[in-house]
């Protein structure tokens, strides 16, 4: 092989490289081959001692190399013609050698090429005469060869197009071919490329030149630069040609099928593409000086120098017990030292293992701890190297160790069989008795209950994997005769009426086993199994229960235990001392119930509390009920303290006194909730306000200023919640979690707070929480009417009386517990929970809350019920029914829980509650007021423009009419009489002036016939024009009234005894119509002449009698008060507008107007010639008179060419001394023109 020696940029000399297929740097020296990437067909197994290499190649599924002697050395084969011909025999003298596809070439030392391998397109028949060859490159199926005068010579058959050389081509120095192209690269530094271009492989770039290297892929190029840049180009589907920014200092490059290979001044080597077999996994720490890329595995030549690993330890599966080797290949200066690792720990030499500092690890007796990764840790003077992992698998069929011995049992025992069993996974087991399979027992371990003496006889369990079947010796069971014996007893069992109850037995011996139990010693009739349920629990199922099991060979009798039935369940987890579990006996009638940190509170129906206590040493004053804690209409209970709400609004607290919880603010009265946090207290006050105290280290005392329309309240361990009347929360103190209420959080009726958890229950009863998240928490669930929360538990009730828990410690409700109807969660150390229990009748648990609306808003009212849901004969469910009242009125359609009005107006204000019912009985809920601001006045409420005055008895204030608007006929409110006594009167007036109608709507509810409602006029009283009593609904009435004034009354009196109804009348919509006046002869505009007389007459009816007055031109005429208007000798100062204006005290009317106008002839003066060719006319009365303001618009000039017809100008007069003037701007156009003037009257 002929060097071609060039100076880099650097300095450095570049060894020049002669490339063809996959081809190869090369290096003068001597080396070491290290081999990585596709080992299918040993191409990277390096044959063991092989050395001084001085230049290495690799072919698709082979690899080569030259030896410093000359002779040539091949590995691996060939997949589509088996094992690569030796190398044949004599070959020697080789300076350079090439591999391709399927074949190789070697260029000898005279100059000529000699071939082997595949040559079914002719790759190894060497053209005759083939001489003087410096440089040879072995593609794909084709060849090149470079001859002493830089010209190529190609041969092959894949595309004549490759081995026609460019006939310009010459000073070629080195080429390299792939697929299906060639590069040739020249002594001036510039490449020449020819063949396929599918790729743009044979694509040049304008100004690549001072080219010191070339090499092929199959369809890309590679090229280095003189300054040490590699270029690439062609296919790049795997990243091929996409060179790695900021490689530099590149000496030699190679290329692979779909990849590419750069080796530094350093030695280190980069590659990038393709990545199938682990071709870019370069060894660790090695330092090459020259690469060969084939197909899919890489070749590199090492010096002697730093140890490098040739050869990586493979990995390997062994069978147990057997022996096994790892072997690791390297070079470097000597001597070298090696130590083997498994799993990162190193090996040490013992009986088992041996060679744990050599090349080669033996491993003898293989057992499973033995599997893992194997590395070795490679060392010499110059440094040390880690080789890749290997993996060793350990694979043996199963086999039994150690298994169950053979046992003697009593009947109804039980027993477990196993086999302690090695073997490599997976492992299949089956048991079998007595020779057959027995179903589902398919575990290494056999556990077989209640064994009967039917069952004895020989177990095997089969073992079996992909290496083999093992199976257990014969394990032999015998089981003898019993008499029953007892294994699990009964336990104390809590229950509450109308729940159901389990109580199980668990006895074994020999079969069959007989029970009966019993009831306070006395045997229960049917009650024969192992279990025994109770269903609707009574107070009378309270006692003592246990149970006798007999067989063939003997008897054995429970233990007794004890039923308590209670309305009151306690349950939890760890239920220790710190657990209220001591409820006291015989409690009864009890309505409501709360929990502390170590407390029950519970409310009796007659206003009394009842307390117990956990084993807990800081109760202190928390034991002491105070004596003012009566008349208790609400209870609550928080960390050590209790609160009680009163009958009379106030709030009573005792307990932990520590921030002052228990003094309650002195101002506090009116209260209608309580809630009771960890150490603070809150209360909500009849008028919305919220007050709160004690602990406030959270800000949970700071009430918010403003915070008003509360209608409920909640207090966390340390934070405090409201609910405001329009369904949003407000939360203060805690966290910030807890005080970010979440925007879906709308619409709510029910609020509790824990420690960071708040949860609220939305209109449609579903379940809603915000806050630190809780686990097990039941999001969404539906049918919710009340929840209770405390730390991170909690628990929420259904409306069909069952409950639902949550939280860190949650624990499974009591079996049968039904009907609940209140509930409570407490505890610190232990959490726990009560619960009240009934006979299933409704309970509301959300009440209605009262409102004060504007009228035309919408309006939302929920109300909330638990009662019992029974199934009927059908097996279907019974549910609750719900009927909304207004008034005590049942509202149609209103059968949910949550009542909607839209648009409401007075008549749909007043009280509204739900009835609820089931099978049981039947509850109503508190009456919700709405109402909502009444009118001003009882004119406004009446929608009347009159003024009204009122009058209570005896003139008094109270039983005065009032304006209101719960009772109206047009919806907008009406005046209702005063609430008055047994021969008393509420009296109601205003003033009008007849003649008119009074037109208005009144209804009554009184005693029929005795406590009337009165429309009379004037105070004599003597025109009694209408009266109602009864039940008379709304009713129009229209009356005359006669001319004047007059006073109208409506009056409701009651007599001296006896009311009915409600006691009252109602008036709406008064409405008083004078009678018009109507004019039945207008007054007639008129032209005179001036001197003569002129009347203007009009002609009016009405029942009243009748005024007038005259007008001119709007303003009135002095003593013009009759019918008729005479004007004498009339002038031009009468000329203007008549009007006459008749009124009767009440009404007025004004006639339609009257003009007089005068028949007064002009005299035209001669016209006079303007300096603009216009003519000018003067004008003025007949009889010298001057002409008032009203002539400009009185008069009109005309002109006229034939005295036939005559056009008006349309400029307007002017007054002048006295004299109208008009001007004729086209008159000097015409060659004669006659002119007048015309009055418009």
């Amino acid at each position: 092989m002929k060097l071609w020696r060039k100076q880099l940029s650097s300095g450095a000399q570049f060894i020049l490289v002669l490339m063809g297929f996959w081809m190869t740097s090369s290096a003068s020296g001597a080396g070491l081959v290290a081999a990585w990437g596709d080992n299918q067909y040993g191409q990277t197994t390096v044959p063991l001692g092989l050395g001084r290499v001085k230049e290495i190649t690799a072919g698709s599924s082979f690899s080569a190399a030259l030896k410093v002697d000359g002779t040539v050395v091949v590995w691996g084969r060939n997949p589509s013609y088996d094992v690569i011909p030796d190398v044949p025999a004599g070959l020697s003298n080789v300076k350079a050698i090439s591999a391709g596809m399927f074949h190789m070439l070697a260029l000898r030392a005279d100059g000529t090429v000699f071939a082997w391998g595949d040559n079914t397109l002719g790759q190894t028949s060497i053209p005759g005469g083939l001489s003087n060859v410096i440089a040879i490159a072995a593609c794909a199926d084709h060849n090149l060869a470079l001859k002493a005068d830089g010209t190529l010579i190609g041969w092959g058959n894949r595309d004549p197009a490759l081995t026609n050389i460019p006939p310009d081509l010459t000073n070629v120095i080195a080429m390299a071919g792939g697929l299906v192209h060639n590069v040739a690269l020249k002594v001036d530094g510039t490449l020449v490329a020819w063949g396929d271009n599918s790729n743009g492989q044979t694509n040049l770039s304008a100004g690549l030149s001072n080219i010191v290297a070339v090499a092929a892929g199959d369809y890309h190029s590679l090229a280095l630069r003189g300054d040490g840049v590699v270029f690439a180009w062609g296919s790049n589907g795997y990243g091929q040609s996409a060179v790695p920014a900021g490689l530099s200092n590149v000496v030699a490059i190679a290329a692979g099928s779909d990849r590419s290979l750069a080796m530094k001044s350093d030695g280190t080597v980069v590659i990038w593409g393709g990545n199938l077999h682990g071709e870019r996994s370069v060894p660790a720490g090695l330092l090459a000086t020259a690469i060969a890329g084939g197909a899919y595995h890489n070749l590199a030549l090492v010096s002697e120098g730093p140890v490098q690993i040739i050869q990586n330890p493979q990995s390997n599966v062994g069978t147990y017990s057997s022996n096994l080797t790892f072997s690791v290949s390297v070079a470097g200066y000597q001597s070298i030292s090696f130590q083997w690792k498994l799993r990162g720990s190193n090996v040490m030499d013992d009986a088992h293992v041996s060679g744990s500092t050599n090349s080669t690890l033996t491993i003898n007796s293989l057992q499973f701890s033995d599997a893992g990764n194997y590395s070795v840790v490679v060392s010499n003077a110059l440094g040390s190297v880690q080789s890749l992992d290997a993996t060793l698998f350990v694979i043996s069929p199963p086999l039994v160790l150690q298994q169950s011995s053979n046992q003697t049992l009593k009947a109804g025992a039980s027993v477990t069989l196993s086999a302690n069993v090695l073997g490599t996974p997976t492992l299949s087991y089956q048991w079998l008795f007595g020779g057959t399979n027995i179903a589902g027992a398919n575990l290494n371990s056999l556990t077989l209950f209640n064994m009967q003496p039917s069952m004895s006889g020989d177990y095997v369990l089969v073992i079996s994997n992909a290496y083999g079947v093992a199976q257990s010796a014969p394990i032999s069971l015998l089981v003898t005769d019993s008499a029953p014996y007892i294994v699990q007893q009964l336990t104390n069992k809590n229950a509450t009426p109308g729940g159901s109850l389990s109580m199980a037995i668990k006895a074994l011996g020999s079969l069959p086993l007989s029970y009966q139990w019993r009831f306070n010693g006395i045997d229960l009739p049917g009650a024969t199994n192992s279990i025994l349920t109770l269903d609707s629990v009574s107070y009378g199922q309270g006692g003592y229960y246990n149970v006798a099991v007999t067989n063939a060979f003997g008897e054995a009798v429970s233990a007794k235990a004890l039923l308590s039935v209670s309305e009151m369940a306690l349950w939890g987890g760890n239920l220790n001392a710190t657990i209220p579990t001591n409820v006291p006996a015989g409690l009864s009638n009890l309505v409501a119930v709360a929990a502390g940190d170590y407390h029950v509170l519970a409310l009796k129906a007659d206003g009394t509390t009842v307390s117990w206590f956990a084993q807990y040493s800081q109760l202190g004053s928390l034991t002491n009920t105070p004596t003012n804690a009566t008349n208790v209409i609400a209870i609550s209970a928080g960390g050590l303290k209790s609160m009680a709400l009163r009958t009379d609004g106030r709030v009573v607290v005792w307990g932990d006194n520590a921030y002052d919880q228990t003094s309650v603010p002195a101002s506090l009265t009116n209260a209608v909730a309580i809630a009771a946090g960890s150490q603070h207290c809150m209360a909500l006050r009849s008028n919305g306000t919220v007050v709160a105290w004690g602990y406030n280290g959270f800000g949970q005392t700071s009430v918010p200023a403003g915070l008003s329309n509360v209608v409920s309240i909640a207090a966390g361990r340390y934070s405090s919640m409201a609910l405001m009347v329009d369904g949003r929360v407000v939360v203060w103190g805690g966290s910030s979690l807890e005080r970010t209420v979440p925007n879906n959080v709308t619409n709510i009726v029910a609020i509790a707070g824990g420690q960071g958890l708040c949860v609220a229950v939305n209109a449609d009863g579903r379940l809603m929480q915000w806050g630190q998240a809780v686990q097990n928490f039941p999001t969404g669930l539906s049918n919710v009417v009340a929840i209770a929360n405390t730390g991170f538990m909690g628990i929420a009730l259904r409306k069909d009386g069952t409950v639902v828990p949550w939280g860190q410690k949650v624990n499974s409700v009591p079996d049968g517990l039904v009907n609940v109807f209140a509930m409570a969660v407490g505890g610190y150390e232990g959490t726990f929970y009560v619960a009240l229990t009934g006979d299933g009748r409704p309970v509301i648990k959300v009440q209605p809350f009262s409102q004060f609306l504007t009228r035309g808003t919408n309006v939302q009212l929920t109300a909330f019920a638990v009662g019992a849901q029974p199934k009927n004969l059908a097996g279907g469910i019974q549910p609750m029914t719900y009927q909304w009242q207004h008034d005590g009125i049942i509202v149609p359609g209103a059968t949910n829980t949550t009542l909607r009005l839209t648009n409401v107006q007075g008549q749909d204000m007043g009280g509204y509650r739900l009835l609820v019912s089931n099978v049981v009985g039947q509850a109503n809920s508190a009456t919700a007021v709405l109402s909502t601001a009444n009118p001003r006045t009882v004119a406004i409420a009446m929608n009347s423009t009159n003024s009204f005055t009122t009058f209570g008895p005896s003139n008094a204030l109270s039983g005065i009419w009032f304006p209101q608007v719960r009772v109206s006929h047009d919806g907008d409110g009406a005046a209702q009489s005063g609430a008055i006594t047994n021969n008393q009167q509420s009296m109601l007036q205003t003033t009008v002036v007849g003649p008119g109608k009074v037109t208005f709507w009144w209804k009554v509810s009184s005693e029929e016939g005795f406590d009337l409602l009165k429309f009379t006029l004037d105070p004599d009283g003597r025109t009694n024009f209408a009266a109602i009593s009864g039940e008379v609904d709304w009713e129009l009435e229209t009356f005359s009234i006669p001319a004047g004034s007059h006073t109208l009354y409506w009056i409701y009196s009651k007599d001296a005894s006896v009311s009915d109804g409600q006691d009252a009348g109602w008036v709406d919509q008064v409405l008083f119509t004078p009678d018009p006046i109507v004019i039945t002869q207008q007054p007639v505009s008129q032209s005179v002449v001036l001197g003569t007389n002129v009347t203007f007459s009009v002609q009016a009816t009405n029942t009243a009698a009748l005024a007038y007055q005259w007008l001119k031109n709007g303003q009135n005429l002095s003593g013009a008060t009759q019918t008729s208007l005479t004007l004498t000798n009339v002038t031009q100062a009468d000329a203007g507008t008549y009007a006459v204006r008749v009124s009767n005290g009440a009404i007025i009317a004004f006639s339609s107007d009257a003009v007089l106008g005068f028949l007064l002839p002009q005299v035209l003066g001669s016209a006079a010639s303007m300096p603009d060719r216009s003519f000018s006319f003067t004008s003025h009365y007949i009889n010298g008179g001057p002409p008032g303001s009203n002539a400009l618009g009185a008069f009109e000039l005309q002109a006229s060419s034939d005295l036939v017809t005559w056009i008006g100008l349309t400029n307007s007069p002017v007054i002048t001394n006295g004299e109208l003037r008009f001007v004729d701007t086209n008159g000097s156009n015409y060659a004669r023109r006659f002119y007048r003037v015309v009055e418009k009257h």
